[in-house]
């Protein structure tokens, strides 16, 4: 039995939320935006004594396809920065700190807890198909890449970006000629 990849669920993440300075004052009280699932609900931020993030909100039950009302509370620690502020983490149930939590029902857990698995984890690395995906991996990056390069040399000598393309691109001509 395969495990699910961490992309096919909802998540929460730390760093997003401090990006949107959810953590900025002692204490927030901010509403959700409605979103595909949520139809309402309320988000606070409590970071005086007991640190915790506490959601209210309602969604649709697809299951049951009824309204279904969800107070989840979720705990934070947090950890000085080397030049002051503080680093936000959620405190999962099985007591890691995490900076992703995700959604799986009505708890929001790690993805230790919920055995959850990355998708370049499940990536066939071996094999014939495998070396098919490093070749379109590589296409991908070449691309970006070229995209990136302006200039070809600076002062007749190739830039980083350019002698990085070539590399690539031998990689390249090496994976077609084993893969034929």
């Amino acid at each position: 039995m395969s495990k699910i990849e961490t992309g096919s669920l909802a998540c929460l993440d730390v760093a997003e939320m401090q990006m949107a300075g959810w953590f900025k004052s002692g204490g927030t009280s901010i509403p959700l935006p409605p979103s595909s699932n949520i139809l309402e609900g309320r988000v606070s931020v409590q970071l005086h004594g007991q640190k915790q993030v506490h959601f209210t909100y309602t969604r649709v039950d697809r299951l049951r396809n009824k309204l279904q009302s969800y107070d989840v509370q979720i705990w934070l620690a947090s950890t000085p920065c080397h030049f002051g502020g503080e680093r936000f983490w959620f405190k999962c149930e099985c007591g890691r700190r995490v900076t992703k939590l995700y959604d799986f029902g009505n708890r929001y857990q790690c993805r230790h807890c919920l055995n959850l698995t990355y998708a370049s984890r499940n990536k066939n690395i071996r094999g014939k198909k495998g070396r098919m995906n490093q070749y379109f991996d590589l296409h991908e990056r070449i691309e970006a890449l070229e995209e990136k390069a302006v200039r070809e040399t600076w002062a007749g000598v190739p830039t980083k970006k350019r002698q990085q393309l070539d590399r690539l691109w031998s990689r390249a001509f090496e994976l077609e000629a084993v893969l034929g």
